[in-house]
């Protein structure tokens, strides 16, 4: 799995899975990864004709900026049946005074890791493309349906809620790179202030 090869181990104790399984439910891959969230649907939402929502939202934000159609849609519902459904199952990017702002829809998240990821992720996802579409980022907008607390998560929620927050880094993006397919994390710096 992508995160554990490089040193993250947030989804290890995903419950998620746990409880499906408990089921005897299969819902992930034996890598760990869910062939039917995500990524997927964004680079081949429809297989038989390979549309790229990913590209398709790059394009209308430097042709066509105002647009109400710049969206990306991280599931099929016919695969419902098939798996878990993803968490984070709707976005939308609009662009205004230069910059570009991103708006998921969040059906259902874990509060102390669930949250904190999906901002970090859709922030540097909002972040990346304002790069490549020669405009700046702007506001990153998060509407949850479900949020919860996994009592696994209690003791560790405890110990945060004691720690001070620390000043939010800046991100400097490789001025190189200009395409969504080519980034690697090399390409990223996070500085602090």
């Amino acid at each position: 799995m992508f995160f554990q090869e490089n040193g993250s181990h947030i989804w290890d104790t995903d419950e998620a899975k746990e409880y499906l399984d408990s089921f005897g439910v299969n819902a992930t891959e034996e890598d760990g990864d869910n062939p039917f969230l995500h990524g997927l649907h964004w680079k081949h939402c429809d297989a038989s004709q390979e549309f790229s929502q990913l590209s398709d939202v790059i394009n209308k934000i430097k042709n066509n900026p105002h647009d109400q159609r710049i969206m990306l849609a991280a599931c099929n519902p016919l695969d419902f049946k098939l798996s878990v459904s993803p968490c984070h199952t709707f976005t939308q990017f609009y662009v205004a005074n230069g910059e570009v702002s991103c708006q998921i829809y969040q059906s259902s998240t874990e509060a102390s890791i669930g949250i904190p990821f999906s901002i970090a992720t859709y922030s540097l996802l909002t972040c990346i493309i304002a790069h490549v579409c020669d405009l700046g980022a702007g506001d990153f907008i998060h509407v949850i349906g479900q949020a919860y607390i996994n009592k696994a998560h209690v003791k560790a929620i405890q110990k945060q809620l004691q720690i001070s927050p620390k000043t939010l880094p800046i991100l400097k993006i490789n001025p190189e790179k200009k395409k969504m397919d080519n980034f690697e994390a090399s390409d990223l710096e996070l500085m602090r202030i």
